[in-house]
């Protein structure tokens, strides 16, 4: 899954760093 949209990219980046 690429995070290509803003708000994709926010929530993949969210599942990645689990924070």
């Amino acid at each position: 899954m690429l995070c290509l949209n803003q708000f994709l990219l926010r929530r993949c980046v969210s599942k990645h760093q689990q924070d």
